[in-house]
């Protein structure tokens, strides 16, 4: 900032001509700020011994009659080329010195009174030129100037190593205000910042009085104060936000972060999952109701008491539809049997829609494909082995789950039992008629 005019924004909007070029070549004082070197698009140097049309400037402000110390914005957008303008200059004398901003749209404050003259001069990629003016009128305040109202913001705490930011924002002035100054003293040491908000990182334990001054377009300042309470960093130990859940639709699930190990008294924690939008629940042990399926990552964050995050632990939530929980396959405990036991197999640890969730089991059997059906089919066992048997259960919804269960059958035959009236079951011999079998099941499952 030079002068006693300044630009508001140091991000104006610039014209990129490499995004327009296809190739080039170097044509010097064209790329926005006199004497740098441009690049000009391929079709203007296909066509560069033919004569061209210069641009035409158009200059506006808003407004154009302000009180002194308040913003303008200089608008060159309605600015024309028969190809495309790439780059705009404006020019203004202030206490007798040029300032030059570039920018299609650009926004200055005029800290002293007078009338103004501001040049735009806009270029093609010909290196043609044309210029116009805009006139801004500057008038003191209808008032006394007043000194500024000063907010250096509260009081603050925060933990050695942790950066914070200091804030004036809240500060206002009749006529505007053109400085902020944060001063204090760390360990013997001067501070000074610059800025309507600055960071700082303390390095030792203690407290500290903040100072800030602020300063109008008039001259006139006044001061402010707040405290800084360091304390030692805080050790946030092990979060621990529990672990995964399956709920169906409209089933309240809660939160537990309990387990978290974590040494501040005053920790705060906050819960954040997305449905739709995000979602913020406080509370070591927190409830809430999903009324949509699908997969949600649960992300619990535990903050001291200065809302600093002390460290994060997530879960997921499995949210199923109307027909109840994913289904969750148990095929029980691994068994030791003789040969020529009949052996009931016990599904009934599995979980999920328990109304209408089918069990089907499957393994392989002295060279073929054995499927039994229901929660308890029972098998005669005969030739001596190791057999692994695979329990898919499903619900009416097509979902499913496996488990398997080891049974060991000795050589030595037990005594001869009939088979029992209750056993229902199904022998299969081959892969192909396997899958016919499964695919009927599940159609008059669905049925």
């Amino acid at each position: 900032m030079g002068g006693d005019g300044g630009m508001e924004s140091a991000g104006v909007i610039r014209a990129s001509l490499a995004l327009m070029m296809a190739s080039s070549f170097i044509l010097p004082g064209i790329a926005g700020i006199p004497g740098d070197p441009g690049t000009v698009p391929s079709r203007c140097v296909a066509q560069e011994t033919t004569e061209h049309s210069p641009p035409v400037a158009v200059a506006s402000a808003n407004p154009t009659t302000v009180i002194v110390g308040n913003k303008v914005t200089l608008d060159a957008s309605a600015s024309t080329d028969e190809y495309f303008v790439i780059s705009w200059e404006w020019s203004y004398i202030v206490s007798n010195e040029t300032r030059d901003v570039f920018g299609m749209i650009v926004i200055e404050m005029f800290n002293k009174t007078g009338t103004y003259v501001v040049w735009l001069t806009v270029r093609n990629c010909w290196g043609s030129s044309n210029t116009t003016s805009v006139t801004i009128t500057v008038l003191p305040s209808t008032g006394p100037n007043s000194p500024p109202i000063v907010e250096a913001g509260p009081d603050s705490r925060t933990a050695v190593g942790q950066s914070i930011v200091f804030d004036g924002s809240m500060s206002s002035d009749d006529v505007g205000i053109i400085d902020y100054l944060w001063t204090f003293e760390d360990c013997g040491t001067p501070v000074r910042l610059w800025g309507c908000t600055a960071c700082y990182v303390f390095s030792t334990i203690g407290s500290y009085v903040v100072s800030l001054t602020v300063t109008d377009s008039g001259g006139l300042n006044a001061s402010d104060q707040m405290c800084v309470y360091v304390e030692s960093m805080p050790w946030p130990g092990l979060i621990e936000a529990g672990p995964n859940q399956t709920v169906a639709v409209g089933e309240a699930v809660t939160f537990n972060g309990s387990a978290s190990d974590v040494y501040v008294p005053t920790a705060y924690c906050e819960w954040m999952l997305v449905v739709d939008s995000p979602v913020i629940l406080s509370g070591m042990v927190a409830n809430y109701t999903f009324n949509k399926t699908g997969t949600y990552v649960v992300i619990l964050t535990i903050k001291d008491e200065w809302m600093n995050p002390l460290g994060s632990d997530s879960l997921t939530v499995q949210v199923t539809g109307p027909g109840g929980r994913l289904p969750m396959a148990e095929a029980g405990a691994d068994e030791t049997i003789s040969s020529g036991t009949w052996f009931r197999f016990n599904g009934s640890g599995s979980v999920g829609d328990i109304a209408d969730m089918g069990y089907i089991w499957k393994f392989r059997y002295n060279g073929t494909w054995e499927l039994m059906f229901g929660q308890k089919p029972m098998f005669h066992f005969v030739t001596p082995g190791r057999y692994v048997i695979t329990l898919t259960v499903m619900d009416a919804e097509a979902r499913s789950d496996n488990d398997t269960v080891t049974i060991a059958v000795l050589g030595t035959q037990a005594s001869s039992n009939p088979i029992p009236d209750s056993v229902i079951w199904l022998v299969i011999g081959s892969s192909e008629a396997a899958l016919v079998a499964l695919a009927l099941f599940i159609v008059l499952r669905r049925h």
